[in-house]
């Protein structure tokens, strides 16, 4: 069973939802991945997908920490011991990482359930998303555009999915984002997240 009002809540009030038993982390997971089933082949913004390791992260226990039972995507440049990890780079395009790095570490510990990764330019060196290996995001406000702001975790692209930001801070807060020279925003400005709700026009 999926949990419907997902959108409604971000990741604290998801977590707060764990903790009282009104929704399973696997019920979450579950909306989680139906959302990305409906809208990645549009946006093609979670670029590896390891949905298994989220299920057996809660068949095994999620540790109690701030966000136990929240799904959670990485960034395509995190390192996760048995999972794909590309850095949205042609040559590393098999590669499975063989540890976990400190900060995929501390996700694991605050009790999310990493089901993917998402979106990255290559080895994370330019501003948009349009590596060779998985092609270009798309600005989910108008498909017809390439992924149009900041490299934050392909969060912006995802906004529309899950409709809310997810407050861990640092990348995962909401971005005021400034035009480069070619009109595509970089993350050059930050603001604490808000928690506002984003909508999008289809």
């Amino acid at each position: 069973m999926a949990f419907k009002e997902y959108g409604g809540y971000d990741g604290m009030g998801l977590a707060e939802l764990v903790r009282k038993k009104q929704v399973s982390a696997r019920e979450l997971l579950d909306e989680a991945i139906a959302r990305t089933t409906r809208v990645e082949p549009q946006i093609n913004a979670v670029v590896v997908k390891h949905y298994d390791y989220a299920e057996r992260q809660i068949d095994n226990g999620l540790p109690d920490g701030p966000f136990t039972g929240v799904p959670f995507l990485l960034k395509d440049l995190d390192i996760l011991e048995g999972t794909r990890t590309t850095s949205g780079a042609s040559v590393y395009k098999d590669n499975v990482a063989d540890h976990t790095s400190t900060l995929a570490r501390r996700f694991l510990d605050a009790g999310v359930a990493i089901f993917g990764k998402s979106a990255s330019p290559e080895f994370g060196l330019m501003p948009t998303r349009e590596s060779r290996l998985f092609g270009p995001t798309r600005n989910p406000w108008n498909l017809a555009l390439h992924s149009d702001c900041n490299d934050i975790n392909g969060f912006p692209q995802l906004f529309p999915t899950f409709k809310k930001s997810f407050p861990l801070g640092g990348q995962k807060e909401l971005e005021l984002v400034v035009p480069t020279p070619s009109g595509i925003p970089s993350p050059e400005t930050k603001k604490p997240t808000a928690g506002d709700e984003f909508k999008p026009l289809h």
